[in-house]
C-alpha cells in the first residue's frame, strides 16, 4: 500500500461528486507539497485510478438532468485531468491505452462545454471584437438552461481585464444583451417565475455590467436599469448593483445604502465599498461600529458554501484581542447547517473576524475553551486558536 492508497480509497467511497472533487483537490495539494518524487509504482497506482474514474465520465454526463449537474461532472473531470498532468509532464509518456481514454473524455468535455470553450478562445491571448461577441451570443441565445446561460457572465467576469479593453462596438453588443436580460430577470422576480439559476445570473449581470459600460455610462439604459434593481429589495443583487453604480459615479439614493447597511451579511461589504470611494460618511453613522462590522464580516464568511453555507442562526460578540498587530473580534455562533457534524449542530461554536482578513472558524465548540470570565475565555482562545 502506498502513501496515497488511503486517499484514493476515500475518493472511491465518496457519496457525491462534490466530495470526490474535494478529496482529489486534497490529493493534488498533497502531491504538490511532497518533497520526494512520485515513484514509478505510485505513478502507476495514481494513473490507473485517474483513468478508471475518467472512464465513468461519459455515463455520468448522460445521467445529468441539467447543466448545473454537468458542471459538477466537469469539476471532477478537471481534478482528474490535473492529476494526470502532474503525473505526466510529457503527454507522450502516458501509456497509449490510457491516452485514448483521456482523449475521448476530453473530446466529449469540450463538445459539451462549447460556450465556455468559445469564450476562452475569444479572450485567450487576444482582444476580441464585436463579431466575436456576436458569435458568442449566437451560442447563448438558443439555450434554455439558465445555469448554462450564466456561463457567459461568469466568463466575462473571469476575463474582466480583457473585457475592459475591448473596443466600444464589442462592449455595445454585450451592453444591449445585458439590458434585455435585466428586463427579463427583473420581470421574472416580480412575477415569481425566476428560478435559482436565473436569480444567480441577475447577480452576475449586475457585477459584469461594470466591465461592459459605455464610455459615458451616466444616463445609459444599463445604469438606469441597475438603479431600478433596488426596488426588488434583494440584498445580494442590490449589493452588486450598488458596487457597479458607485464605480461609475452614478448618483445613488440613501435608501439602498441604508437597507444594505442594516443587513448582517452585507453591511461590512457595503461599508468598504463606500470607503474605497471616499464615501464612508454615507454609511449610517449609528452602524459604523467596529463590532457590528466585524460581526457582518463573520456572518458573510460563514455563508460560504465551504463553511456553513448559510448565515448562522445566532451570533454573539465575546470579546476583542490583538495578535501580531491584527485586531480580532471573537464571536460565538450556532447553526443547524448540514455542513456541520450532528454533534456540533445547535452548539455554540467559535469564530473570529480579523482586521487584516484573518476571518476564520474551525467549528470549535466554545465549551472546550470557555473559562470563568469572558476575558479569560478570549485570552485562552487567542493562545490556542489564533
Amino acid at each position: 500500500m502506498s502513501t496515497y492508497t488511503p486517499i484514493l480509497d476515500r475518493v472511491r467511497a465518496a457519496e457525491s461528486l462534490k466530495d470526490k472533487t474535494q478529496f482529489l483537490t486534497y490529493l493534488g495539494n498533497a502531491l504538490s507539497a511532497a518533497k520526494k518524487r512520485v515513484t514509478p509504482e505510485e505513478r502507476e497506482e495514481l494513473s490507473a485510478f485517474a483513468v478508471s474514474e475518467l472512464e465513468k465520465v461519459p455515463a455520468l454526463l448522460d445521467a445529468c438532468e441539467n447543466y448545473r449537474a454537468k458542471d459538477e461532472v466537469y469539476g471532477l473531470t478537471d481534478s482528474l485531468m490535473n492529476l494526470m498532468m502532474f503525473l505526466y509532464t510529457n503527454p507522450a509518456a502516458v501509456p497509449p491505452a490510457r491516452m485514448e481514454t483521456v482523449k475521448a473524455v476530453m473530446e466529449r468535455y469540450d463538445r459539451e462545454r462549447f460556450l465556455e470553450c468559445a469564450i476562452d478562445e475569444a479572450f485567450r491571448d487576444r482582444r476580441p471584437d464585436a463579431s466575436d461577441m456576436e458569435r458568442i451570443l449566437c451560442l447563448v441565445a438558443p439555450l434554455k438552461d439558465e445555469f448554462h446561460k450564466g456561463e457567459l457572465w461568469a466568463g466575462l467576469i473571469h476575463y474582466k481585464d480583457q473585457v475592459r479593453q475591448m473596443p466600444a462596438d464589442a462592449k455595445e453588443v454585450l451592453e444591449k444583451y445585458a439590458v434585455s436580460e435585466l428586463h427579463r430577470y427583473a420581470d421574472g422576480l416580480r412575477g415569481g417565475t425566476i428560478d435559482k439559476d436565473g436569480y444567480g445570473n441577475l447577480e452576475y449581470i449586475c457585477d459584469a455590467a461594470l466591465y461592459i459600460m459605455p464610455a459615458s455610462p451616466l444616463g445609459s439604459e444599463l445604469v438606469r436599469l441597475l438603479d431600478c434593481i433596488f426596488v426588488l429589495n434583494d440584498p445580494t443583487v442590490s449589493y452588486y448593483a450598488l458596487d457597479t453604480l458607485l464605480e461609475v459615479g452614478a448618483p445613488i439614493a440613501d435608501g439602498p445604502i441604508v437597507a444594505l447597511a442594516e443587513n448582517p451579511e452585507f453591511a461590512d461589504l457595503t461599508y468598504h465599498a463606500l470607503s474605497r470611494r471616499g464615501m464612508a460618511d454615507r454609511f449610517p453613522e449609528a452602524l459604523r461600529d467596529p463590532v457590528y462590522l466585524a460581526k457582518s464580516n463573520m456572518v458573510r464568511w460563514l455563508t460560504y458554501p465551504t463553511e456553513l453555507g448559510k448565515a448562522p442562526d445566532a451570533i454573539e460578540f465575546i470579546g476583542q484581542t490583538k495578535k501580531k498587530g491584527e485586531v480580532f473580534h471573537i464571536f460565538r455562533y450556532r447553526s443547524d447547517s448540514d455542513n456541520l457534524d450532528d454533534e456540533l449542530k445547535g452548539q455554540w461554536l467559535i469564530g473570529w473576524s480579523g482586521s487584516e482578513g484573518g476571518t476564520f472558524s474551525n467549528f470549535d465548540p466554545l465549551v472546550e475553551f470557555e473559562k470563568k470570565t469572558p476575558e479569560k475565555t478570549v485570552r485562552y482562545i487567542r493562545r490556542k486558536l489564533l
